[in-house]
């Protein structure tokens, strides 16, 4: 990274494509580190935590890491029950949510109805409607794909394999946190 920015570290708790991520971060001109030390994530300045298919094998790699504290004070974990598996695996739209605005978050400067990439078996219902930022449909139900509360963000599709709109989004991120 150059002089002066922030350090961004990619939580390596073994899941999720972390190369492809790092490469997508390079393109955006940033040097990622990769971490499983807990030392490194606690002090990072920008923490990314790759998706997971399974939010059980992702809390075991955290605790067998003993990065499961170190992330809860960023990330409040919820499991959801089984009724909201929605399995979608391909293209799909995100959308502003009603009443938010995506200028100057991650989504600032795309279209109303950005295609990107999604690789998933359940939903993520929020429990402050507040915090969401975008919406899918898929399946005939409106969920939601985007979350942001403060300088937190979360996204249930990959941005990192959402081609240029993907690479556009990580892009305002890297903005927005430096």
């Amino acid at each position: 990274m150059s002089t002066g920015a922030k350090e961004l570290v990619i939580v390596d708790y073994g899941v999720g494509n972390l190369q492809s991520l790092k490469r997508a971060f390079n393109f955006c001109g940033v040097e990622p580190v990769i971490s499983e030390d807990p030392d490194v994530v606690a002090v990072a300045d920008i923490l990314v935590l790759p998706g997971v298919g399974s939010f059980e094998a992702g809390m075991r790699g955290l605790k067998l890491r003993g990065l499961t504290e170190v992330v809860k004070r960023v990330i409040k974990f919820q499991e959801l029950p089984e009724k909201e598996k929605i399995p979608q695996v391909g293209w799909n739209s995100v959308l502003p949510s009603a009443s938010v605005s995506w200028r100057g978050t991650i989504f600032n400067g795309l279209e109303k109805r950005c295609i990107v990439y999604f690789v998933h078996s359940y939903i993520f219902k929020p429990e402050d409607t507040q915090n969401v930022l975008g919406e899918t449909i898929y399946g005939g139900l409106t969920f939601c794909s985007a979350v942001r509360k403060g300088n937190v963000y979360g996204t249930q599709f990959h941005p990192e394999k959402s081609g240029t709109v993907g690479l556009e989004i990580l892009k305002n991120f890297v903005t927005l946190v430096n």
